[in-house]
């Protein structure tokens, strides 16, 4: 089975369960930039996906979702919000961001609204470094990195700045973990046997916790992999697509709420996440 997933250490501590299995000659991973990970498996040119959470639902009539698991954390070193006079500055600055990193933005945008009254208004720019944004005359910016040594530290600056994270700020929000990405597949396209065996080995991820914190090349990444992480499909990740739905809706990206369809398990397992996905909500 091929896979697509991001270039990123969240996505390889995600899918570490597949690099460690008995059988890892049968997973085929390809890394990927995210939006290029959706496009892949849209021309059928892998088998399954983890696709940004914006654009499983976007597509969610034409995907299915693996069940059980799920990338989310409770904070998101890899996004920080730079807002250049703190939360004293301009009611709707201008924020600079990276095109392509469109949960992020949409995740950002909400959180300063609803958060602190701020509206930006976004200055994209194209494939950007983080020092190129922050070098930027907008008067804020969204930093987006797998190169956690390029992003400032969250806190006051001394030049009177603020630098937020992302992902604390979702949470404290809604009360939730962001979910940043679902494993998809083409609608229709995986049997049971290889869905349940595609859960099992991502769900035996999380075991090798210890190692992504003793490989960790930045202390921020230490902690987000000792503290933050989660790779399961429950119900504080139902609770928080819930929300995430809803404001898509409100802000017309979405034009309904959609339900997400889960790949099939055999028909016992089937039975039983289906009525756990029930009692969830979805």
């Amino acid at each position: 089975m091929t896979l697509a997933v991001w270039n990123a250490p969240v996505a390889d501590a995600a899918v570490s369960g597949l690099a460690s299995a008995a059988d890892r000659d049968r997973w085929d991973l390809r890394h990927l930039r995210p939006e290029a990970c959706a496009a892949a498996v849209l021309k059928e040119q892998v088998d399954v996906a983890l696709v940004p959470t914006t654009m499983a639902l976007q597509g969610a009539e034409g995907f299915d979702v693996i069940p059980g698991v799920a990338v989310s954390s409770w904070k998101y070193p890899f996004a920080r919000i730079l807002l250049r006079e703190g939360l004293r500055g301009p009611g709707a600055p201008t924020l600079a961001c990276d095109r392509r990193a469109v949960l992020e933005q949409f995740a950002a945008r909400v959180a300063l609204r609803e958060h602190y009254s701020i509206d930006p208004e976004l200055a994209p720019y194209d494939a950007p470094t983080p020092g190129q944004l922050l070098d930027g005359d907008e008067s804020a910016a969204l930093l987006t990195s797998t190169d956690l040594h390029a992003l400032p530290d969250t806190g006051r600056r001394e030049d009177g700045g603020l630098v937020m994270d992302l992902g604390q700020e979702w949470f404290e929000l809604t009360g939730y973990p962001m979910v940043w990405g679902l494993f998809v597949a083409r609608e229709d396209t995986l049997d049971p046997e290889r869905t349940a065996a595609l859960r099992d080995r991502l769900q035996a991820s999380v075991e090798h916790r210890p190692a992504w914190v003793e490989q960790a090349q930045h202390p921020a990444l230490e902690a987000f992999f000792r503290e933050d992480l989660r790779l399961r499909y429950d119900d504080l990740v139902v609770a928080s697509l819930t929300e995430l739905k809803h404001y898509l809706f409100y802000e017309s990206v979405l034009d309904d709420v959609p339900a997400f369809t889960f790949a099939p398990l055999p028909e016992e397992e089937g039975k039983k996440e289906g009525r756990r996905e029930k009692a969830w909500g979805e």
